[in-house]
């Protein structure tokens, strides 16, 4: 007889208990090593280099950062200006006929009721465009940067442009045209001026932590000035 027909049938059973709890055992270890490599792989996110964001997704974050604080003071601004300019005290409420008959303390909870129904749909009507002037806005600067290939206060005066015809098309007149030209003029003027300004506080900055001889002055001193060239 040989030695498996010799075998007991509860030291078979236990023997084929082990062998597969040996056997998830290994499955689990593979499993959790695979996990392991996933977790350390780098991220390729610029096409396969494993170097890090590309320009352009990094000026994307840029465009989407600018707008989001830009939606964020819309927000506070519009709330700020429906609660406290004087809009719910002296918005008038329709009140049907039959309210009449109702307790004062009713028709006062319904006008409240409507005042913040009509600041929620303001508030969110003007944060919506606000929202939308500066998408305009900082994309058609960052579409200035893509083409030009330099940042300088050309790409905000591109974006004054392209934000402040838009509003001049909202401008009331016989002439929409008119109204569009007025705004991209005053747009492009205001733009390039805050480009301006901006070129000249980074660089200032440069120059004083330079000057300071705080770490890496020098170096930030000469990219700011290879930025602008």
């Amino acid at each position: 007889m040989t030695e498996d027909a010799e075998e007991k049938p509860w030291k078979r059973r236990q023997r084929e208990i082990r062998e597969q709890l040996d056997a998830a055992e290994a499955a689990a270890r593979l499993q959790a090593e695979s996990l392991e490599q996933s977790r350390a792989a780098p991220l390729l996110v610029d096409g396969g280099s494993g170097d890090g964001p590309t320009e352009l997704q990094q000026q994307l974050v840029a465009w989407y950062r600018n707008t989001f604080l830009v939606t964020g003071a819309a927000l506070i601004g519009s709330v700020w200006r429906w609660n406290f300019g004087g809009k719910p005290q002296s918005a008038e409420v329709f009140v049907p006929p039959r309210a009449a008959s109702l307790p004062a303390e009713v028709v006062e909870g319904w006008r409240r009721s409507m005042r913040f129904k009509e600041g929620v749909r303001t508030v969110g009507r003007q944060t919506v465009f606000a929202t939308g002037v500066a998408a305009l806005y900082f994309g058609a600067e960052l579409a200035a940067l893509r083409w030009r290939g330099r940042e300088d206060w050309s790409n905000t005066a591109v974006g004054g442009l392209a934000a402040g015809g838009y509003l001049g098309t909202l401008l009331p007149g016989p002439s929409r045209a008119r109204g569009a030209a007025l705004g991209a003029v005053l747009g492009g003027a205001l733009g390039a001026a805050s480009g301006l300004a901006q070129q000249q506080l980074a660089e200032r900055a440069a120059a004083a932590a330079a000057a300071l001889g705080a770490p890496g002055g020098e170096q930030q001193q000469q990219q700011q000035e290879r930025k602008w060239e």
